[in-house]
């Protein structure tokens, strides 16, 4: 029932299913920008270590923080018999099942190891690589049910995308004609990924994968947002300048990062309160940046680096 509230929740799961994939293009896109800023050229051993530095402070730290932090609260930092679980621990810090949405970190740290050689790719890599998300994704666990099955936190599932924002950085700029069937196309994936979704939905019990990322519409819906973006760039930058938004999407963007690993805990705090979807989304939302923006304005001075990096500011 679309017109329920839960329609309402699966409506807004499913037209934002674009929203990870499109990260892992904006990920390998500003890893691109941030050599060429750098003027990076061959990689070297030096590079490899400013390059992990970065990365440590900025992603890995935060990651082993938050980790630790929830396995410590769900007691799972210990076996049965009191001891420190460390297979436990180092499988769910690998996979990124610390937590139900670490598995996002876990991947993109595997791009991150990769980098050195998925930096420049051709366009044949590109290709190639979406081509192998295509072959894992869903329904192909159900038209071809014995072929290798690969979980979803592994790289694979998203390489394509990673090295598609790469490569579109080295692209040079586009000449931004009318963006209608970029637009027109996005519309038409969109609708797609919902229009599946209910055909699954109505002939299995349990759609499994197709509430997910993994689908054949929603890889071409992530497609479809790249093209779109790259489209409208320019335009979208302008306009953030002309209408003075853009110092607040500046300053809004530096939090989404403790957002993301502080939600969950909003979430398990509002969950005994049987509160509807549409109210806990707003009170979820407004938590969260709210408590970003505390800490960012509390943590100030030299002593609060570290601090900041473990919340992922």
């Amino acid at each position: 029932d679309w017109s329920s509230e839960a329609g309402w929740a699966v409506l807004l799961s499913q037209i934002s299913r674009f929203c990870v994939p499109m990260f892992i293009v904006l990920s390998g896109y500003g890893l691109a920008a941030s050599e060429a800023k750098r003027d990076v050229g061959d990689w070297s051993w030096e590079e490899t270590k400013i390059f992990w530095s970065r990365r440590g402070q900025r992603i890995v730290l935060p990651y082993l923080f938050w980790s630790a932090l929830t396995m410590a609260y769900m007691g799972r930092l210990t076996n049965q018999g009191g001891g420190i679980d460390w297979s436990g621990i180092g499988v769910a810090l690998v996979t990124g099942q610390a937590d139900y949405h670490l598995y996002f970190i876990a991947f993109l740290l595997q791009g991150y190891l990769l980098w050195p050689l998925l930096r420049r790719p051709t366009w044949w890599l590109v290709v190639a690589l979406v081509l192998t998300q295509v072959y894992f994704a869903s329904p192909t666990h159900i038209f071809h049910p014995d072929r290798l099955s690969v979980p979803g936190w592994a790289f694979i599932h998203w390489a394509g995308y990673f090295t598609l924002g790469a490569k579109l950085y080295a692209l040079p700029n586009v000449d931004e004609r009318s963006a209608a069937l970029p637009r027109f196309i996005w519309v038409l994936c969109g609708a797609f990924v919902l229009i599946e979704y209910q055909f699954w939905a109505e002939r299995q019990s349990n759609p499994g994968w197709f509430n997910h990322f993994s689908r054949y519409v929603v890889i071409a819906y992530a497609l479809s947002t790249a093209w779109l973006w790259r489209r409208s760039a320019s335009k979208l930058t302008d306009w953030l300048e002309r209408s003075g938004a853009g110092t607040f999407v500046t300053h809004g963007s530096g939090l989404t990062f403790c957002v993301y690993f502080i939600h969950v805990w909003a979430l398990r705090m509002l969950d005994p309160l049987g509160l509807g979807f549409l109210a806990k989304l707003i009170i979820v939302m407004t938590i969260v940046f709210a408590v970003s923006w505390i800490l960012e304005r509390s943590l100030t001075g030299k002593w609060s680096k570290w601090p900041r990096r473990c919340f992922g500011l």
